[in-house]
């Protein structure tokens, strides 16, 4: 049931909205059209998967979007934000904090990564964690300082709200029974209402740019690089809206030209180099150029969205990867998925070997999982990173790869390092969407979400440019 309060003040804004369509009377006539709902997107672990469905009758009459998982950690939670940003439109609630093992200075660059990936939201709400460990007090302040560093950032008191329902949790007084759900739910509702009507300050403005992105406060540590016309033909950049933008490479259509208004998630290119797959989040494919649709997920139930479409070496059928580590072929062989033994983080990415004949996926703590002939050498699951991982690159014949993360920052598993973004001694280091390889291997191209791009080892800077008016540059695949 939809809360009264709400009711009455929507009643109360159609009220006004009909005096004032009486009052001005247009001299010509248009079409009406109701205004968008307004969107909001919850983000968080098991704790807030528990009230998905006191979510959904609290917010029926919002857009609301629910992404909860078991076993969540902040850094996952980081990574989910920066690559879902262009699904989050007014409000976003987060609750995470429960799977980050206690370490209250891991947890803070983590709470950091989450907002730097939200930067230009209205409002993020964070909720506080019930304090049944001792530890959480102490993340609970983190959260407290966090949201004086943030403007866009509000608390909501869980911890509070918790304590003052006691029968509304499981025995290890954190999980939601349907009572604890209920609350909340009616505590974002009742954190949102007010800031919905404008009496909980005023939103964070859209963050200026910089002065000059390019400006730098100390010395470049990232190696020269030497570029070649053998590291490829050119590139495209694809953007949060569909619209892929060429460099060196024509656009061959996208999902603006096909009225597709679901968004994109990944973009790959052809081995001719002359034509490309899009994949948007519902797990639909469409095919332009010389790539071949091979099918896709249309009509087939999903746990989650779909994340990446990887292809075949030699553009035979395509692998797509599911937000739940779960992998889908399409004349291609499966080799296994990471629903058969869920990792510690989301799996963020699948990487083909040189031959085909296997995959690794990623997770946002850079555990590297092998299937088939593929093989792991190693990861950055056991260091404490900045930002979280975001993608797996293959180096030269396959015989290593780089992972690379939010922040830009690579790292170099039996391939040579040439360079990051970090390493180029930018005042501002931006956020990093996409790394793609060379057609040599010997270098690569680090993109960033306003469409930058860095390149380094053997790789060609051809230009970039910012997306459409409203949208983020999410993904890069190379015309080799």
């Amino acid at each position: 049931m939809i809360p009264m309060a709400r009711v009455l003040r929507r009643a109360l804004a159609v009220l006004t909205a009909s005096v004032l369509a009486l009052t001005f009377v247009p001299v010509f006539g248009a079409p009406a059209h109701a205004a968008p709902a307004r969107a909001v997107f919850l983000l968080g672990d098991s704790v807030m998967l528990g009230s998905k469905a006191a979510a959904a009758s609290q917010f029926a009459d919002w857009q609301l979007t629910f992404d909860a998982a078991v076993n969540r950690s902040t850094l996952a939670g980081a990574q989910i934000a920066a690559a879902r940003r262009g699904e989050m439109r007014d409000f976003v609630v987060v609750q995470l904090g429960h799977n980050d093992g206690g370490s209250p200075s891991q947890f803070a660059q983590r709470v950091d990564a989450v907002m730097k990936a939200l930067e230009g939201v209205p409002y993020v709400v964070w909720l506080t964690i019930h304090e049944v460990r001792s530890y959480y007090k102490t993340d609970n302040d983190l959260l407290r300082q966090a949201a004086t560093r943030y403007p866009n950032m509000r608390i909501a008191d869980w911890n509070a709200v918790a304590n003052a329902t006691p029968n509304g949790m499981a025995s290890d007084g954190l999980h939601l029974n349907a009572t604890g759900a209920a609350a909340m739910a009616k505590l974002i509702d009742d954190t949102i209402e007010p800031l919905f009507a404008g009496g909980g300050g005023a939103p964070a403005p859209a963050p200026a740019p910089p002065a000059d992105p390019n400006a730098l406060c100390r010395a470049a540590t990232a190696p020269r690089g030497t570029p070649s016309a053998a590291s490829g033909r050119g590139y495209w950049l694809l953007d949060s809206k569909g619209k892929v933008h060429g460099y060196g490479a024509s656009n061959l259509g996208d999902l603006t030209t096909l009225a597709v208004t679901t968004p994109p998630v990944s973009l790959q290119s052809t081995p001719s180099g002359e034509g490309y797959w899009i994949l948007d989040r519902e797990g639909r494919v469409y095919a332009f150029g010389d790539a071949v649709k091979r099918g896709d997920m249309t009509g087939k139930a999903l746990n989650g969205p779909v994340r990446r479409l990887e292809p075949a070496p030699t553009g035979s059928g395509y692998w797509l990867l599911a937000s739940d580590g779960g992998v889908f072929t399409f004349n291609v062989p499966f080799f296994g998925s990471a629903g058969a033994r869920p990792p510690s983080a989301a799996v963020i990415s699948i990487a083909s070997t040189a031959s085909g004949g296997g995959y690794m996926l990623v997770t946002a703590r850079g555990a590297v999982l092998p299937f088939g002939e593929a093989k792991s050498l190693g990861g950055t699951d056991t260091m404490r990173l900045a930002a979280p991982i975001i993608s797996l690159a293959l180096g030269a014949g396959g015989s290593g790869y780089w992972l690379y993360a939010q922040d830009g920052g690579v790292f170099s598993f039996g391939v040579p390092f040439h360079g990051s973004v970090p390493g180029l001694g930018l005042c501002a280091v931006p956020r990093t969407v996409a790394l793609r390889a060379s057609s040599t291997g010997l270098g690569y191209w680090i993109v960033t979400d306003t469409g930058k791009v860095y390149a380094f080892g053997d790789a060609r800077d051809l230009g970039g440019s910012p997306p459409l008016a409203g949208a983020t540059i999410i993904d890069m695949a190379v015309r080799r």
